[in-house]
């Protein structure tokens, strides 16, 4: 009897030695809660990118969106909707998977959850760096945790291995649906980017303005949108949004230079377009009021994709506009568009030292 009792004990202490807890999966659901989190947030203010915010990131590197992704302004905003939308969806299977790692329950569901945290990490970059170190401790962490077969929840055994292969069949299809959504969404990129870099041609009426906020009239702070400083910059020199003097509306922009510079400089305000209207004749209008100004110029520039010159347009090829003078309209314009333009860049722009405003800029297609 006491050798039967001996042994009954040395089996209830293996059985005690190998359930005995560690700090590992509730680190591990910690880390992928913080994950989870911070991906939420971060893919929340992906689906809040709209026109406004390119055009601020344009303020910033007025090449973005060809330098960086390459995708004209609705395919960049498309690109982060999807992004945004897909990396929510996976950053709630992040969180359950951060539960279920805390409850030490369902192993191989918590390393599916695991991963799905990592894959979101390739879109929002940062989370990676706890979803990775959470799945390591949950792998090594295994016996800790309630597999689902020995009955869950007081669900008779063969019944919780049903529902436990039929959970994990389920995450699985939604990795599968996920990788799938994540080519199309490529997909969708790398057409764009073909499109761009390829002779489109982008159908525009004749008649039509293609510059963004052309009246000046929107924009936050001291910027309107769609448009950059293009500057020297030297403490004498301010490029500044005027709501006090407008040719009609409420806001024009403004150079202010006092500063003489060893050299010949045209600050300007300037925009890109990427929806090139190849073959087609543009001409550039505007409304100029200035006042003891040195050379004044308004010009289209059309770049091919290196931002070597193909073509050029000018108000300083037939007059020079200097001095002060009341509002007026000028113009310039080009007679073809090469077809292989990629970008071309409007600019209103002071050379050498005076005061110039601009409003109710038009680059029209003929």
């Amino acid at each position: 009897m006491e050798s039967v009792n001996l042994v009954e004990d040395n089996l209830g202490m293996s059985s005690q030695i190998a359930t005995k807890k560690t700090a590992k999966p509730t680190i591990a659901g910690i880390l992928l809660i913080v994950a989870g989190i911070i991906s939420i947030i971060g893919f929340i203010s992906f689906l809040a990118i709209n026109e406004h915010m390119i055009s601020m990131m344009q303020e910033v590197n007025p090449s973005f969106q060809k330098a960086v992704l390459k995708l004209t302004t609705e395919g960049t905003i498309a690109y982060y909707h999807i992004c945004g939308t897909i990396g929510c969806i996976l950053s709630i299977f992040t969180l359950f998977g951060g539960i279920l790692a805390i409850k030490r329950k369902l192993w191989v569901l918590t390393i599916i959850c695991g991963i799905i945290g990592i894959i979101a990490s390739i879109l929002a970059i940062i989370p990676i760096i706890f979803s990775i170190p959470a799945v390591i401790l949950v792998i090594i962490s295994k016996k800790e945790f309630k597999n689902g077969y020995e009955g869950y929840k007081g669900i008779p055994e063969e019944k919780s291995k049903s529902i436990l292969n039929a959970t994990a069949i389920i995450a699985i299809g939604f990795i599968v649906i996920i990788a799938f959504v994540l080519g199309a969404l490529f997909g969708f990129v790398l057409h764009d980017i073909v499109e761009t870099k390829g002779a489109i041609n982008y159908q525009y009426e004749t008649g039509e303005n293609i510059l963004k906020n052309s009246d000046f009239e929107n924009g936050t702070s001291q910027n309107p949108m769609y448009w950059f400083k293009a500057m020297i910059p030297n403490e004498n020199l301010t490029l500044s949004w005027d709501d006090e003097i407008a040719y009609q509306g409420n806001r024009s922009v403004c150079i202010n230079n006092s500063h003489v510079y060893n050299y010949t400089v045209i600050n300007n305000w300037a925009q890109n377009i990427y929806e090139i209207p190849q073959g087609r004749a543009l001409e550039l209008s505007c409304y100029i009021k200035t006042q003891d100004a040195e050379h004044v110029e308004i010009m289209i520039q059309c770049w091919d994709e290196n931002w070597n010159y193909l073509e050029y347009g000018s108000t300083s090829t037939p007059e020079i506009l200097n001095g002060t003078n009341d509002w007026k309209i000028y113009k310039t314009s080009i007679s073809s568009v090469p077809y292989q333009t990629k970008i071309i860049t409007v600019r209103l722009g002071l050379i050498g030292t005076g005061k110039v405003w601009f409003d109710d800029a038009e680059l029209v297609v003929k």
